[in-house]
């Protein structure tokens, strides 16, 4: 990928524990941008993440899968991660590979150690990050107050960009908080209409977006000024604040959803196009020189020295031992021997 298309590359772990709906968030989101012909289901053994026999067998998640998606000029690499305990070490391998994350919260049930272990973990790595609000249409608690108690647990600051239309069997789109547009869903064909906010609840939605404009206000000096002033924030002001924010962690913007009846998975596909960092905005990474110990840094430049990190490597039955790599630097051709300075 050339210099200049790097701005456009999304390295998206999904994290979370395990029940929250991980991995049928990522096959929505393949579907979603027509990565996939169908819509992958955990419960079927028809997902594309989740393919190992003991995985199909079992319904959960036992090792890191990849796939990639386009959407609108960006591409995407999800990752989907398990979220058990006995599995967590290659989540925790997969999330340096990752620019940024979608942290994954059932509203229908209480954070387990799991969930709190990686967003500590995330906070360590300084991963900018999402938070998806799956199984909207599930049987739940007060939805406002339940996600308060999770992120009073995870000691983070979450920013709604909006609000569900319904809930539970009733649950069918969201407000646009930003663009104060409502997306409204046909059944579980995952085809919307945008439309105006319905009548019944505007008032509502003022609210939110009031809450959620000063918020994001917070984040930029002249933002909290102009907000203070009464002036109104312009949907270009508001992306940009949100854009800044959550790169540099000080909001975890917050957006619903229902994987299995394809629910908000677009507005959630440009969300991580316009709000999580690419490569070259994740900084630089350190290594070790194996010849001197000395530290060395890399800039995600493709005209520095190759570096890579290694983080995953699996036994395929037709090609043998393989192992995958992030690139950090550099450039690296097919058919090309990597040195691990270190093995």
């Amino acid at each position: 990928m050339a210099a200049t298309e790097l701005d456009k590359l999304r390295n998206v772990g999904i994290l979370g524990q395990g029940g929250s709906g991980k991995t049928s968030l990522g096959e929505a989101m393949l579907f979603a941008a027509g990565a996939t012909q169908r819509l992958g289901k955990v419960q079927d053994g028809t997902s594309v993440l989740d393919h190992e026999p003991e995985e199909i067998k079992h319904h959960v998640s036992i090792s890191t899968a990849f796939h990639s998606l386009s959407w609108k000029k960006h591409a995407m690499t999800v990752i989907d991660t398990p979220g058990y305990a006995a599995f967590l070490a290659d989540s925790i391998n997969s999330m340096r590979a990752c620019s940024g994350a979608l942290f994954v919260l059932n509203p229908s049930v209480g954070l387990r150690v799991e969930s709190e272990h990686l967003w500590t973990r995330a906070n360590d790595d300084r991963m900018s990050r999402l938070i998806f609000v799956s199984k909207m249409d599930h049987e739940q608690a007060d939805v406002e107050a339940r996600i308060a108690t999770l992120l009073e647990t995870l000691e983070g600051k979450g920013v709604y960009l909006q609000m569900p239309v319904g809930a539970e069997a009733n649950f069918k789109g969201v407000v646009d908080l930003i663009a104060m547009k409502a997306y409204l869903y046909e059944g579980d064909s995952g085809k919307f209409s945008e439309t105006e906010i319905p009548t019944d609840l505007k008032d509502a939605a003022e609210e939110w977006r009031q809450k959620m404009v000063e918020d994001v206000a917070e984040t930029d000096d002249e933002l909290l000024e102009k907000f203070l002033d009464g002036q109104e924030l312009s949907s270009e002001e508001l992306k940009k604040a949100i854009r800044e924010g959550t790169r540099e962690r000080k909001i975890f913007p917050i957006l619903f959803g229902a994987p299995l009846r394809q629910i908000g998975m677009a507005p959630l596909l440009d969300a991580v196009a316009d709000f999580l960092p690419s490569p070259l905005e994740g900084g630089e990474v350190e290594g070790v020189n194996p010849a001197n110990g000395e530290t060395i840094k890399r800039a995600a430049d493709p005209n520095a020295p190759f570096s890579a990190y290694v983080f995953k490597t699996v036994i395929d039955p037709f090609a043998g031992k393989l192992s995958i790599m992030r690139v950090m630097s550099g450039k690296i051709a097919p058919d090309v021997t990597c040195y691990v300075p270190n093995r």
